[in-house]
């Protein structure tokens, strides 16, 4: 549908007033002055959703008001385009998206591509492609277990293997950690500087 109606709603002037009082009645709800970034589009399902005007004019304002530092965006899907896309409109700062040991080599071209225009990535759904531990994640193809098991060896969880994986990644500014309890927040955050050596897939 963006081909064809994607510029109506993209280019529209509410949507820069949409994006203004969202950060601003983000910024009285937080109790803060300002934001480091700004993730928008949150969520783009395309890289076509990047392209807008409308968000770089709205992003241009608010950093020129102090509200906002960094241009960011997030993406569910097709990480490797949105990554692409950042660096060819050259506007944006940041890129969060999914990134696994299941889609990396999908992936890890763009990242490169991405890491030498100083774009910053964060990682998410890192452990969902093998997080054996949460039932609506049900049911994970074992092919990924075995290949989690293959890359980092040993008895640890596969979903803090999955984490493990990314952190190895010197162009990954940050990972997202699924925190469904204490348990989890503990297992998490023992991996913080942890370094493996990793094994062929």
């Amino acid at each position: 549908m963006m081909p064809e109606y994607g510029k109506q709603v993209e280019t529209h002037p509410q949507l820069r007033q949409c994006i203004i009082d969202s950060i601003e009645g983000s910024l009285k709800r937080v109790g803060t002055d300002h934001f480091d970034s700004m993730m928008c589009p949150h969520g783009a399902n395309i890289a076509d959703e990047m392209d807008s005007p409308i968000i770089f004019d709205a992003f241009s304002e608010l950093k020129k008001q102090g509200k906002v530092r960094f241009l960011g965006v997030t993406s569910h899907n097709d990480p490797a385009a949105a990554l692409r896309k950042a660096v060819q409109l050259g506007h944006y700062d940041l890129v969060q998206m999914a990134y696994n040991v299941i889609n990396g080599g999908y992936v890890d071209q763009a990242i490169l591509e991405a890491s030498a225009k100083n774009i910053g990535m964060i990682a998410m759904k890192t452990a969902h492609a093998v997080a054996t531990h949460h039932k609506s994640l049900q049911p994970i193809p074992q092919w990924r277990i075995d290949k989690i098991n293959r890359v980092i060896p040993g008895d640890m969880k596969a979903p803090l293997k999955g984490y493990l994986w990314v952190l190895q990644n010197p162009h990954i500014s940050a990972v997202n950690s699924n925190l469904w309890d204490e348990t989890y927040v503990r297992e998490n955050l023992a991996l913080a500087g942890k370094k493996v050596d990793l094994q062929p897939a």
